[in-house]
């Protein structure tokens, strides 16, 4: 009994592990903030939107060094998208027609006042 009750217990976390891949968005991405400074506000939008939406972030905040998994529906199937970071002071940056279903993490980078993204 107990042996059925192990093996059924397996297969249900297998079974369980296996849907959640189901649900991930092929446009899924991590998200690591190498600036120096802090990111207050993320913004997407399929590149073909007009506006950019809610920010991704909320109420919370990436610090410097640290990252962040951004999640799409599994019903999403756009996979050029434009983003935009935003500091606590209002400041900027913006990227075009980014190919999410390509890059699986994004990294920000700042060098004085220059800020750039690589894209793995």
């Amino acid at each position: 009994m107990r042996r059925l009750i192990l093996v059924i217990a397996t297969i249900t976390l297998f079974l369980f592990g296996f849907a959640r891949n189901g649900d991930a968005g092929e446009q899924d991405f991590t998200l690591a903030n190498e600036t120096g400074d802090d990111i207050d506000s993320l913004y997407l939008s399929p590149t073909e939107a007009y506006d950019w939406g809610d920010d991704v972030l909320g109420k919370e905040f990436l610090g410097d060094g640290h990252s962040i998994e951004i999640s799409f529906s599994h019903g999403e199937h756009e996979c050029l998208w434009d983003f935009m970071v935003k500091d606590d002071e209002g400041n900027s940056v913006e990227w075009d027609s980014i190919d999410l279903c390509q890059y699986s993490t994004i990294t920000l980078h700042k060098d004085e006042d220059k800020v750039w993204a690589t894209f793995e």
